[in-house]
């Protein structure tokens, strides 16, 4: 029945689309797809209707958005040296706890999280942890590829219950295809206007809608598990080559490949030398400093590097990327 609805409404014959592979993949047949991380974190809101939401000072207010849009209470809490949280956070019986897997390196602190709390009150935010399994004891955990992929939209959401898909599907999202096509036929620089004007437009709204068909699109053709592989060796490169003087890694977990390579220096020149050599590095999280301290806000916002290691780049330019650090830091 699907099939016949999508002929019926791209037709047969005409002009040609963009042509992609098609993977021989099902990774998404277990998931929701909603057209941002966002979306999805509100549509379970809207099915759960917990009391309160604890969520990490440290986080982007993306998602505090739909707490405020469906009036739902939240707390604060802080992170330790090793993404930890709180020791002294109680859940009451209509609370939900939201913990970010960080970088994608925090799979010891996941663990510790469905140890020490009900399961069924945990929401696992893995926008940074694509590659990460959702664990199927906890309430839900959602993804965000387009932090892993050239896709304009999407948000994944995995829930122990069933939560009511919205009818239409977001249609919005050739319109955030610019910055995709102008990197991939100019460069960079070129497309980075559209690039955040993409970013904004998504960010507006986020009353849940389904994944757009291009996003599905794009993403059933990509090779995950190459792109995995790569990123695993990418950060295997880092880490032989950089100063093992990063606070962030101790606890990582080799198996899963993370977003990037969290490198911390206290050098404030070395961001600025990164990219005048064209490496382009993003500050997480901006809007975050208003709630931490300033040991944190030194940590994770000024003192933080995430270095990007994703699939389009192999040892060589690991290699330079570690020789602009080393020469600098």
């Amino acid at each position: 029945m699907r099939y016949l609805e999508k002929i019926k409404t791209s037709g047969i014959g005409g002009y040609f689309e963009l042509e992609l592979p098609q993977a021989s993949h099902s990774l998404f047949s277990k998931f929701s797809r909603f057209q941002s991380a966002r979306a999805a974190f509100f549509a379970l809101l809207q099915a759960e209707k917990p009391n309160r939401v604890w969520i990490p000072n440290y986080i982007c207010n993306a998602m505090i958005d739909p707490l405020q849009k469906l009036n739902i209470a939240h707390s604060f809490y802080s992170i330790g040296n090793q993404f930890e949280i709180n020791s002294d956070i109680e859940l009451q019986d209509n609370d939900l706890l939201l913990y970010v897997n960080y970088f994608g390196i925090c799979g010891e602190q996941v663990d510790v999280l469905l140890r020490r709390f009900s399961p069924s009150q945990i929401v696992f935010d893995y926008s940074q942890a694509f590659f990460s399994p959702p664990n199927p004891q906890a309430l839900a955990t959602i993804y965000s590829p387009r932090k892993f992929f050239g896709v304009p939209d999407g948000g994944l959401l995995y829930c122990q219950k069933t939560i009511q898909m919205p009818f239409e599907h977001d249609t919005t999202s050739i319109y955030r295809t610019d910055h995709l096509l102008q990197r991939l036929a100019i460069s960079s620089e070129a497309g980075y206007g559209a690039y955040k004007k993409a970013e904004a437009a998504l960010s507006a709204e986020f009353e849940p809608r389904k994944m757009s068909h291009l996003s599905e699109r794009i993403l059933f053709s990509i090779d995950f598990d190459s792109a995995h592989e790569k990123r695993k060796q990418n950060f295997s490169t880092l880490q032989s080559l950089l100063p093992k003087n990063d606070p962030f890694l101790v606890n990582y977990n080799y198996h899963f490949s993370p977003l990037c390579y969290p490198y911390f220096s206290s050098n404030k020149e070395l961001r600025q030398n990164l990219i005048n050599n064209n490496i382009y590095i993003p500050t997480y999280w901006n809007d975050a400093i208003s709630r931490l301290d300033e040991k944190s806000i030194k940590r994770y916002i000024t003192g933080l590097h995430a270095i990007p290691i994703d699939q389009r780049y192999g040892s060589p330019e690991m290699e330079f990327i570690a020789s602009i650090i080393n020469k600098y830091n």
